[in-house]
């Protein structure tokens, strides 16, 4: 598909209650979250922005619900999105792939959380992907060299050198 016909689809159903991501060539479609996933988010953001303890050249930039581009015509919207450096691009699609990203599991998406979306993300360069279910606590830390399970709260220092804390969510 056409990268800006697809930008001006996944644009146009935005306000829509609904949000779209075209991964490997699939449409995937997912109903806009409820509060306990913001408020996953918004704890999580709060937590790295304030603590930013990020070693070496790495900036630690966190950027919530943020629509990236992939190198084979793929486009996802993180939960979370972290880079070292700001993207370049300011409006639509940035296409500068993320040091980590972070996902807050929905009821009904655990599949496209914790199978389709890590396994896309490492084979596209990202080096750490955390996937936090806020309902039963469990953080799932993909990597490269393995998959590891925590219960929040715990704390996660990333390859690029960010600290990632993840609370415990009511």
């Amino acid at each position: 598909m056409d990268s800006a016909v697809l930008v001006k689809l996944i644009e146009s159903v935005h306000g829509e209650g609904v949000s779209l991501e075209y991964v490997a060539g699939m449409p995937y479609w997912e109903m806009m979250p409820g509060a306990r996933h913001h408020d996953a988010l918004m704890s999580i953001w709060s937590r790295l922005t304030n603590e930013r303890k990020g070693s070496g050249d790495c900036g630690c930039y966190p950027y919530a619900e943020l629509t990236l581009g992939f190198p084979d015509g793929s486009v996802k919207t993180p939960d979370l999105s972290i880079f070292c450096e700001r993207p370049t691009e300011r409006e639509g699609l940035v296409h500068l792939i993320p040091e980590a990203v972070v996902e807050i599991v929905s009821p009904g998406y655990e599949r496209k959380d914790l199978e389709i979306g890590p396994t896309f993300y490492l084979g596209q360069g990202v080096k750490d992907i955390l996937v936090f279910d806020p309902r039963s606590n469990l953080i799932t830390h993909f990597r490269r060299d393995g998959v590891k399970s925590s219960i929040a709260p715990a704390v996660f220092e990333l390859e690029c050198g960010c600290t990632v804390p993840i609370s415990q969510v009511d």
